[in-house]
């Protein structure tokens, strides 16, 4: 996380690049505390009114990063066989409860 915040921060990065990174490196240090969010509002870390957000939080970091989904998985160079998950079809279907990242349901999503 600090390597990303640094290059964020440097002068190598184009403004672009910096603007599709910045939600990018954002969500992953808001989805770590959300992992460990009982322990932070159990250490006092982060009181609860705050920790409260942070769920919702999250989701709007994805929805900002969505429009640009396949434009980060051809820059990372993530193979099709793990584009393919069920999830990489119709976001929008698959997404439309919280489905915690589970198939509910025999449906398959497709494009």
């Amino acid at each position: 996380l600090e390597a990303c915040i640094r290059q964020l921060e440097s002068s190598s990065l184009s403004g672009g690049l910096r603007d599709l990174l910045a939600p990018l490196v954002t969500l992953f240090a808001a989805a770590s505390v959300e992992r460990d969010l009982a322990w932070y509002m159990a250490q006092e870390v982060i009181p609860a009114k705050v920790g409260r957000l942070v769920p919702d939080y999250v989701r709007q970091l994805v929805a900002v990063i969505t429009p640009n989904a396949q434009q980060l998985v051809n820059a990372f160079g993530i193979p099709d066989r793990l584009v393919a998950a069920p999830i990489a079809g119709n976001w929008e279907a698959y997404n439309k409860y919280d489905n915690q990242g589970e198939l509910r349901s025999p449906v398959v999503f497709r494009k």
